[in-house]
């Protein structure tokens, strides 16, 4: 279970988050939406360890949060551009979790074929639509082995096409376990996973 608690966050006394609180269960799916200016990626990348909080606590099980334990799915996706897509979902957990090459490589194809992906694994990004980019990204975050993995705004590069594809992927992780958090300004997408969402206020709206 990943609970957030009180969490507040300023920058140069501009108040961006104010004592927010909330709980995803453990295989559970929470939907975060609101206006541009929210704080909803500053929430992300507080919970994921890439900001820090000015207050409040991050608890995933009723323990702080460790590095690792969170994945993200960054809205450009952030991946390699010099790297095959299978050495892209590779290089970190065999430089992060000191996984041997052949380790790495191995658990990276059965990733990318459990995402649909395997025979893609010799190509470069640039030669990657908006989607199967997102498959990659989404590929190498689970790679890590995280506990709880958030998007942001995943929907948002993508053709109105696909958000179905997307949101039938998300589904199907849920089954696996995993905790998933979800940033984003598409409400049809979100009403489309059907699941907890959490609307969220710039803070001098509230």
């Amino acid at each position: 279970m990943l609970e957030v608690k009180n969490l507040s966050k300023a920058f140069n006394q501009c108040e961006i988050l104010r004592n927010l609180s909330f709980t995803v269960k453990t295989g559970g799916i929470l939907t975060i939406v609101g206006p541009s200016g929210a704080g909803k990626t500053t929430l992300l990348r507080i919970i994921a360890g890439l900001e820090t909080k000015d207050q409040g606590q991050i608890l995933l099980d009723h323990e702080p949060v460790q590095p690792g334990q969170i994945g993200v799915v960054f809205q450009d996706f952030n991946l390699f551009s010099h790297l095959t897509v299978l050495q892209n979902v590779a290089l970190a957990p065999e430089l992060v979790l000191h996984q041997t090459k052949e380790q790495a490589v191995k658990r990276a194809r059965q990733f990318l074929a459990d995402l649909q992906m395997a025979a893609l694994a010799d190509q470069y990004p640039y030669q990657l639509s908006g989607g199967q980019k997102q498959r990659v990204a989404i590929a190498r975050a689970l790679a890590m082995r995280p506990a709880v993995l958030c998007y942001d705004e995943p929907t948002s590069a993508l053709d109105p096409n696909l958000r179905q594809a997307v949101g039938e992927l998300i589904l199907s992780l849920q089954q696996t376990g995993l905790t998933q958090l979800i940033i984003t300004h598409d409400m049809p997408f979100a009403e489309q996973l059907g699941q907890d969402v959490l609307r969220i206020e710039p803070v001098q709206e509230r």
